[in-house]
């Protein structure tokens, strides 16, 4: 009975393992195959029933019973929590491995090399006592923290101490020979096994609840989650709608510049000239922003100084009526500059807009490209003396291929998108040189490079500059409707994604870039073959 039971505990704990895959459950259905071996190994039955010829097993029933107590210790480590919840009971668990695999190397040298009972090493006995009392103690200590399951586990190590007390006063002749007597640690053995099953039914239980529990733990936060997104919802709402409010408050201000930016913007997602209608009124809103702004302020500043102008006036202050007649002129230049600006904004908008007039005709391509060159050199070097004395010519280079001939091109469109190209590749140069200027000791020479080329995919156009070149974070952006490097007040961000627009859909080709910061930027035009 005691042996089925044995073989049963063992059976059921290695079918939670393959189940659950709780490593607790293997290590125990090992240690009980252990314990059943051992006090069958007590008993004689295995001389009698495995190897009746073979006395080895009853010679080596020591370092058995080692194995068997370091079973019990990993058991005791992993099935208390020793490691997470109890480090220097986990080291001394350890230290008792340790002392078991010493021990049972020596008692196995022992028994081999002397072969000697008297002279036998045996610490086996010594530790197993030592590894009891070190066993029941963390029992205790995890009880203590909150783990129930150590219970059942206490109990049954006290019950297998009490089994082994009385069999040894039985073997002592303290007590008489009896059912109980002899079989002592055997039922204190069984006690134990059952007990510690019992343990580890109770942890997987427990697992198994907190599983459940976490479970719901889970759909409550969950739902909770959902209740927040739709309060959040709730809240967003609120403000879109708040916002929306003040923007209404805003536009009474702006009805006749509001109608016309509702009109370019039509236009534009019609015409699919924005990637997405929130980029598009971001831009709008705030190119157009800081000119009002100034229009406003300088407005309001130019009333007081009109009050102030009328009261100098009345006093006769020709000094002061002088002083601010100059402060009200100035502010008014300042409001023509910015409300040129803003309808600067708009016709560019409304340029950005409107279908690209004509159909494309055979042009001479060469022809095309050196006079806008010209165009866009003789124009920068007006602007550059109007601007600065100390200026530094831009050297352009033409390299023009005779074989591209005749190309079919809208003239007036792709001449745009040339002097756009060309105007952004001086502009670069320019503010390099201006950077240059500040440390005369490496000398800079603005140079544009203008190519034109007959390959296999069509015909290139290359434009290079030695300017100030595009960062790589901002290179990506630059042919978005409304994005610019350029200061405010120097572009509104249109003429590259124009330009994009002409090349891509009006004739067909594309427009690439390639850049370096402080190094050059290079525009490169590919129109497919007739």
């Amino acid at each position: 009975m005691y042996y089925g039971f044995i073989l049963i505990v063992s059976i059921y704990s290695l079918f939670l393992f393959v189940r659950l895959r709780d490593q607790d459950t293997l290590r125990y259905a090992v240690w009980v195959l252990s314990v059943g071996l051992q006090l069958a190994l007590y008993r004689g039955f295995t001389t009698e029933f495995l190897w009746p010829e073979n006395h080895s097993f009853e010679q080596y029933s020591s370092a058995l019973g080692g194995i068997t107590g370091l079973l019990h210790v990993l058991f005791t480590m992993s099935f208390l929590r020793l490691k997470k919840y109890q480090p220097t009971f986990y080291r001394l668990g350890q230290v008792m491995i340790g002392v078991y695999a010493l021990g049972i190397m020596l008692f196995v040298t022992s028994v081999y090399v002397v072969r000697s009972t008297s002279r036998i090493i045996d610490i086996i006995p010594i530790t197993a006592l030592a590894e009891g009392v070190f066993s029941i103690v963390a029992g205790v200590r995890a009880y203590r923290q909150g783990f129930r399951p150590s219970l059942y586990y206490i109990i049954g190590n006290l019950v297998f101490f009490a089994s082994v007390f009385v069999f040894f006063q039985y073997a002592f002749g303290k007590l008489d020979h009896s059912f109980w007597t002899y079989n002592s640690i055997h039922i204190g053995s069984g006690i134990e096994i059952l007990l510690f099953t019992m343990a580890l039914v109770y942890k997987v239980n427990l697992l198994k609840q907190r599983q459940d529990n976490a479970i719901r733990e889970q759909l409550r936060l969950a739902q909770e989650n959902e209740r927040l997104v739709e309060e959040q919802n709730t809240m967003l709402e609120d403000k879109v709608r708040q916002r929306t409010d003040e923007l209404n408050i805003q536009k009474n201000n702006l009805q006749t510049t509001l109608t016309t930016l509702q009109t370019t913007q039509q236009q534009l997602i019609q015409k699919e000239k924005m990637a997405s209608f929130g980029e598009l009124v971001s831009g709008i809103a705030h190119e157009i922003q800081n000119p009002l702004n100034f229009v406003n302020n300088f407005a309001e500043v130019s009333a007081e100084l009109t009050e102030e102008l009328t009261e100098t006036v009345q006093s006769g202050d020709t000094k002061g009526t002088a002083e601010l007649a100059n402060d009200l002129r100035q502010n008014m230049q300042y409001i023509v500059q910015n409300g040129q600006r803003a309808s600067g904004i708009v016709k560019a908008m409304l340029e950005h807009s409107r279908p690209p007039p004509g159909e494309r005709q055979p042009t001479d391509l060469n022809v095309l490209i050196h006079k806008s060159t010209k165009l866009a050199h003789q124009a920068s070097r007006v602007k550059e003396k109007n601007r600065q004395t100390g200026w530094t010519e831009v050297l352009v280079h033409t390299d023009l291929d005779p074989d591209v001939g005749i190309v079919e091109v809208i003239p007036q469109e792709f001449s745009r998108v040339l002097l756009n190209l060309l105007n952004n590749a001086f502009y670069a140069t320019r503010e390099q040189a201006k950077q240059a200027s500040n440390n005369p000791k490496t000398p800079y020479q603005p140079q544009v490079w203008v190519k034109t080329s007959q390959e296999r995919n069509g015909v290139i156009v290359s434009i290079r500059d030695n300017g100030t070149g595009v960062t790589p974070n901002l290179l990506g952006k630059i042919f978005q409707p409304f994005f610019t490097t350029k200061p405010t007040g120097q572009g509104v961000g249109l003429g590259l994604s124009l330009s994009y627009d002409v090349i891509t859909k009006g004739h067909g080709g594309q427009l690439d870039v390639q850049s370096e910061p402080g190094q050059f930027t290079e525009f490169t035009i590919t129109l497919p073959k007739a």
